[in-house]
């Protein structure tokens, strides 16, 4: 059982080769800047100084949020747009947006979808708020190697989501910045040891898990190679992930054309690895003996419904996310797993 390990952001980069990168409205660059410097210093201080972690990586996360929202229009940065003018603005003279505020401005108004970025940085941020609010004990005196490790995982985890936005959907609005973004990564990719280190505590339990006819699945999300898959249904499966502990579900079918290799579904899309043989929704629609009954609010797949009778409830063939029920306009709500 080899860890992989590979650059922090193992996902090909897209070709931006042709493409002209936009102009940066002015403030852009110096959030861009001071985010980076936030999360570096954040980096540093981990292990000697890690309160101060929590509150500088949530501070470089929530600038490039707030980058993001200045490449829309400058008032989407301000937390009340009708009560500051574009001088105060350029001043500083102004209160900022919230990450929560900031998400649902991002979502609403740029079209982004965001909701597992919005799960991940929002748990991330609360933390930071018990530490700056609230007096914590297991933050007084010598850190102890628990928190420690806690605090890396729940930083790589943000930093996965991160990397995936502005190396990748965002790629092409901070290309200017590509260095110190590599920077960042750099840098996280060097806090590995921790996962490692988490790994050779779990790794007995993961082969008894094996012994007993179990399969283990390297994550998605922290690429350990100690996800536990279980079967939660017919041609559902999910896996847990004792490193991050990161749910995720699969929705894994028999290829029919060759017979010879599982294909695993994103998007409610899929490829044979052994005959290359592609199915879509239509083809998960027809193996569950079903027929969509809503759109899911977990995942982008906007095409037609997503959302099935499974068991007591409802499932995503677009996500692998499970609910309980689905709301008045047609979209399903209350997740049970896969998060």
């Amino acid at each position: 059982m080899d860890i992989d390990d590979t650059r922090f952001d193992t996902d090909p980069l897209p070709d931006l080769s042709g493409e002209e990168i936009p102009e940066s409205p002015p403030g852009f660059d110096s959030l861009v800047e001071n985010a980076v410097d936030f999360l570096e210093v954040a980096v540093a201080e981990i292990e000697e100084r890690p309160k101060y972690s929590v509150i500088h990586f949530c501070a470089g996360i929530e600038l490039f949020l707030k980058a993001r929202l200045l490449l829309e229009h400058w008032s989407l940065v301000v937390a009340k747009p009708g009560e500051v003018s574009r001088e105060q603005f350029s001043t500083g003279d102004f209160e900022s947006v919230s990450m929560r505020r900031a998400f649902e401005r991002l979502e609403k108004i740029c079209g982004e979808n965001l909701n597992e970025e919005r799960t991940c940085f929002l748990g991330l941020a609360e933390h930071r708020n018990r530490v700056v609010h609230f007096f914590h004990g297991t933050y007084a005196g010598k850190p102890d190697s628990n928190l420690v490790e806690q605090i890396v995982i729940e930083q790589l985890k943000a930093g996965v989501f991160l990397m995936r936005l502005l190396r990748h959907r965002w790629r092409m609005q901070f290309e200017n910045h590509y260095d110190s973004i590599a920077n960042v990564e750099g840098s996280l990719s060097r806090l590995r040891h921790y996962l490692k280190a988490k790994f050779a505590i779990i790794r007995s339990r993961l082969e008894a898990f094996k012994a007993a006819g179990g399969t283990v699945s390297t994550c998605h999300l922290c690429k350990m190679p100690a996800a536990e898959v279980t079967e939660i249904g017919a041609l559902v499966k999910e896996s847990l992930c004792l490193v991050c502990d990161t749910s995720r579900n699969h929705i894994r079918v028999q290829c029919p054309e060759c017979n010879k290799a599982e294909v695993e579904f994103d998007v409610a899309e899929g490829t044979c690895p052994e005959c290359d043989t592609s199915y879509d929704i239509d083809f998960l629609m027809e193996k569950f003996e079903a027929e969509g009954v809503a759109y899911c609010p977990e995942c982008s797949y906007a095409k037609e419904h997503s959302v099935i009778e499974f068991g007591d409830g409802y499932l995503c063939v677009s996500c692998g996310n499970e609910t309980i029920a689905w709301g008045n306009a047609g979209g399903a709500t209350r997740k049970l797993r896969g998060t």
